[in-house]
């Protein structure tokens, strides 16, 4: 199911996608990125960065292939909120509803996002927050992994194995973290929410009570 919403959204944000620049960030973002430049504050280094890189793609002119990146993080948002929408449902609905209920409400929430007023737009232009709403989608999804805990698979294996995977989300974590703070200083205040409560969790809490486990 997600790689089908990526290709549906994406073929369609690929039809809709401005052909050159728009206003009022575009012509900054394009041209500072095809330049190395720096843009108004806080400068968006990593979005530059990966400006610069899809300005290599060897087909359309300068500015499509910045829209194009726009269109592309925006397809994969809609990918991380139709997980994360189905994580939250099959945990807060009765157990008597069906799987294919509960994923059938995450894509029409998801999809109900890719077309809105507020965000398709801004995943058919170059501008920032499309990419930035995936970094803080893949960063809200890693948080809830690294505090939920599961049910043993294996006895005397299972332990160790799901410590050293929440270790690795946790790397991971750090690292979307850090790339949120390379992007826009504002993004600091998401990065406090997610070490405070990464603390909370695995300090006050009782993982097997939290709304976010996800039982089976």
């Amino acid at each position: 199911m997600p790689f089908l919403i990526f290709i549906f959204t994406f073929l369609i944000y690929l039809n809709t996608t401005a052909p050159g620049i728009l206003v009022p960030d575009s012509p900054e973002f394009i041209a500072s990125s095809f330049s190395f430049g720096i843009a108004h504050p806080s400068g968006y280094p990593f979005y530059l960065l990966l400006g610069k890189v899809f300005s290599y793609i060897p087909i359309g002119n300068l500015a499509w292939r910045m829209n194009l990146m726009s269109a592309l993080f925006a397809s994969l948002v809609i990918i991380c909120v139709y997980i994360l929408s189905n994580r939250v449902i099959e945990v807060t609905l009765p157990e008597n509803k069906t799987e294919i209920i509960n994923k059938s409400f995450a894509f029409i929430g998801a999809l109900v996002l890719a077309f809105s007023h507020s965000f398709w737009p801004y995943a058919v232009n170059t501008e920032a927050y499309s990419t930035s709403s995936f970094l803080l989608s893949v960063a809200i999804l890693l948080l809830i992994l690294c505090v939920s805990t599961e049910e043993k698979i294996q006895a005397g294996t299972a332990f160790r194995s799901q410590s050293e995977k929440k270790v690795k989300r946790l790397y991971l974590l750090s690292l979307f973290a850090g790339l949120l703070l390379a992007f826009h200083s504002v993004n600091l205040i998401y990065v406090v929410l997610f070490v405070g409560f990464v603390v909370v969790k695995t300090t006050y809490m009782d993982s097997k009570n939290t709304w976010i486990v996800r039982k089976k």
